[in-house]
């Protein structure tokens, strides 16, 4: 931490103040170096790498592969294992004298990190970012080397059939003072008000004052500050914390039809220097449960929703982004959805930032039997207004351990748990920002039965149903057609599926086994989707007559692959031809 005053303390007693010089030109504030593009991968079938200290060097008979993406759309189709990824990158003088880190947004499944040969650490949940301090690690010469080692293999034999396996997140370098900003969480109220809590960890062996200067931004006119305040803090070694109040006058609220968004933009600074600085986005938004409804800013809110899977290893869609995502929101809301239901994984973070923009709420979980998961994803997630809850039914942990956690980390949301640690259907909504001791019993009903097949338990309900897999009902013929304008490989997974089925379908036609009439595949594969968009709509209506009910959650916003055909949008995020869908706004 560059000091102009170094405060030296021995216990609660000031003993001296000392003035602290400095030549080095003034820091301007955090970097962040993108480490995003090509990298070389290498697949490890043998296992062979460790042994051979891979971790070290990197061996002949590698290749380039996008980060990031998966191995699956582009680098090794088809397979599982182990596979190692190598980044060479410049150290630049004036690193020397900061602080770096090194960030990565998700890896899948389950990584080992080195830095020069050195252990960085080890990540066993995909969907959690890691960061590393590589300060020390960072070797004497011109350049460093990042060495990856990641397994996609199953857990148990009961995985999920989409095993993806690479670095599919975005990798940051993060240069800042030893003085550094770590953590911020924006609290808001209604009338205005809002609370800044912010962590800073001082990694050097200095004490000292610094100001923490903090300033309001509408997002929609960064140039306008409409509140500034600051706080002069003493920073000793460590971790330390600080607290920020501040008002803006006439907040405007954040919900589905107007997602209004705010920039609180915090520097540390210390003289001339600007020890670290972030930008964090926040919305003025509360969350109730009243009267057996959901309330989001003091008004009812019926959730209209479906099952959200955006991380595709499609290499026709794949890796998706902030601008694909915004582009499937925009749909979902156009046929009058307000929800997307996270079923698999917690969002990537680029899905977070679409939903705040596009007014989308979102129900995220951690990876099923991953409970470690939770409190990352919820020390990662806390800040989007879109978050509507936290899903725990996927892991069978004790709903009182959940709540505790809950309302440790975020008392701001409900959180769903399991009522019967034996049983997933069975739920319970923990409201850690109530008073209440006893958690809200929520039903979760199957949509395919009729309204008049409802138990009358007095409880609210929440609809949710899947469709089941019928197979392919796409225009197969179009899918392979467009691959060419995606430069997908010929043996990229998605490619060969898609014409592995286009092929059978055609031998079923050429023989003759076609029973409805089809006077070609693509009429069958055209008459399937329209039969699967009329399921889809009875799904809709059924939900929406529900008595008693709080929200409806039915099929999925994308068609899982092309194999599946069960989804509102297509593989492309195109609304279907013919889609006679408009979400149900009230009973």
């Amino acid at each position: 931490m560059k000091t102009a005053r170094l405060t030296i303390i021995v216990g609660a007693i000031l003993v001296a103040t000392l003035p602290v010089s400095s030549s080095a030109a003034p820091l301007k504030g955090r970097e962040v170096t993108s480490l995003d593009g090509p990298w070389q991968f290498m697949a490890d079938p043998k296992d062979t790498g460790l042994k051979d200290s891979w971790s070290t060097h990197i061996p002949d008979g590698n290749r380039e592969a996008p980060v990031p993406s998966v191995w699956q759309a582009r680098s090794a189709p088809g397979y599982q294992g182990v596979a190692w990824y190598w980044k060479k990158f410049e150290i630049r003088d004036a690193w020397r004298k900061l602080n770096i880190r090194l960030r990565f947004d998700g890896i899948a499944r389950r990584a080992d990190i080195w830095m020069n040969g050195q252990t960085l650490g080890h990540c066993a949940n995909s969907f959690a970012p890691l960061e590393f301090d590589i300060t020390k690690s960072l070797a004497a010469g011109p350049a460093a080397l990042i060495a990856v080692r990641v397994t996609n293999l199953p857990r148990a034999a009961a995985d999920l059939p989409i095993n993806y396996g690479g670095i599919f997140g975005s990798v940051d370098l993060i240069a800042s003072d030893e003085a550094h900003i770590i953590d911020v969480q924006i609290d808001t109220k209604l009338n205005g008000w809002i609370s800044a809590n912010v962590q800073i960890e001082n990694t050097s062996d200095k004490s000292g004052e610094a100001d923490l200067q903090m300033y309001i931004v509408d997002a929609g006119d960064p140039k306008k500050r409409l509140a500034a305040t600051k706080q002069t803090l003493l920073i000793s070694p460590g971790r330390n914390t600080a607290s920020i109040p501040l008002q803006i006058k006439k907040p405007k609220t954040w919900s589905p039809d107007t997602p209004a968004l705010y920039i609180a933009k915090l520097s540390f600074v210390q003289g001339k220097d600007i020890l670290d600085n972030v930008d964090e986005t926040f919305g003025f938004r509360e969350i109730g449960f009243a009267d057996g409804r959901f309330t989001l800013n003091g008004q009812a809110l019926l959730l209209r929703g479906t099952r959200y899977n955006p991380f595709h290893a499609l290499a026709i869609t794949g890796p998706e982004d902030e601008a694909a995502a915004l582009r499937e929101m925009a749909r979902a809301k156009e046929i009058g959805l307000n929800l997307l239901w996270m079923t698999v994984h917690p969002a990537p973070p680029f899905l977070l930032r679409a939903a705040d923009r596009a007014g989308i709420l979102l129900v995220e979980g951690p990876e099923a039997g991953i409970s470690a998961g939770f409190e990352a994803m919820i020390d990662r997630d806390r800040g989007h207004p879109c978050v509507l809850l936290w899903d725990a039914s996927n892991q069978e942990s004790n709903s009182e351990e959940i709540k505790n956690l809950s309302e440790r980390l975020d008392r701001t949301r409900p959180v769903l748990v399991r009522s019967d640690p034996k049983n997933p259907q069975s739920a319970a909504l923990v409201l850690p920002l109530t008073d209440r001791k006893d958690p809200i019993g929520i039903r979760i009903q199957d949509a395919a039965q009729k309204p008049t097949e409802f138990s009358s338990s007095g409880l609210p309900v929440l609809i949710r149903q899947n469709l089941q897999d019928a197979g392919p009902a796409l225009d197969l013929e179009k899918a392979v057609a467009e691959f060419g304008r995606y430069a997908a490989p010929p043996d990229a997974d998605d490619f060969k599926l898609a014409r592995t089925l286009l092929d059978a379908l055609r031998r079923e036609f050429e023989s003759g086994r076609f029973r409805d009439g089809s006077a070609s595949v693509s009429q069958y594969l055209e008459k399937r989707q329209r039969a699967l968009l009329i399921s889809l709509e009875a799904a809709f209506r059924r939900a929406s007559e529900a008595p008693g009910s709080i929200g409806y959650v039915v099929g999925s916003l994308n068609d899982p692959s092309f194999a599946d055909s069960t989804g509102i949008l297509d593989p492309w995020g195109a609304t279907k031809a013919g889609f006679p869908i408009r979400a149900p706004e009230s009973h």
